[in-house]
């Protein structure tokens, strides 16, 4: 039987990779300005992200206070501690492309804020 958390895991990595090809094909459009396309896509973006967000949340190994706190458990004082929650943190922002390398649960937020970021900052966006 295979583990609940490999299924979220592979299920995640499908997604993230479909993400990232919509992700391109959001760019194409935009480039070759096609405002329709790039409403339509946006918000196929948007609902990938949310059902990354559902998924996510499905198990704690991918939440954001389990990974946190396993992080500070390895601490033997008070500044390890701190060190290594930071460390965890920064982790989860880091971003390539749109996609935290290490998703955690609520850790999508940042893709959301970049993305929308990518569309407010553009021409079709007011």
């Amino acid at each position: 039987m295979v583990p609940m958390y490999d299924i979220v895991d592979l299920t995640r990595q499908v997604l993230a990779k479909y993400a990232n090809q919509l992700f391109l094909e959001i760019i194409e459009a935009y480039q070759s300005g096609g405002l329709n396309q790039v409403t339509v896509l946006s918000q196929k973006f948007m609902n990938l992200v949310n059902d990354l967000d559902t998924l996510l949340a499905s198990h704690d190994g991918f939440l954001l206070g389990p990974w946190l706190e396993s992080a500070k458990q390895l601490a033997q004082n008070q500044e390890e501690m701190k060190q290594y929650e930071w460390n965890a943190r920064t982790q989860i922002t880091m971003c390539t492309n749109i996609f935290p390398l290490k998703s955690r649960g609520d850790a999508l937020n940042t893709s959301r804020w970049l993305f929308n970021e990518y569309l407010r900052t553009s021409v079709f966006i007011a």
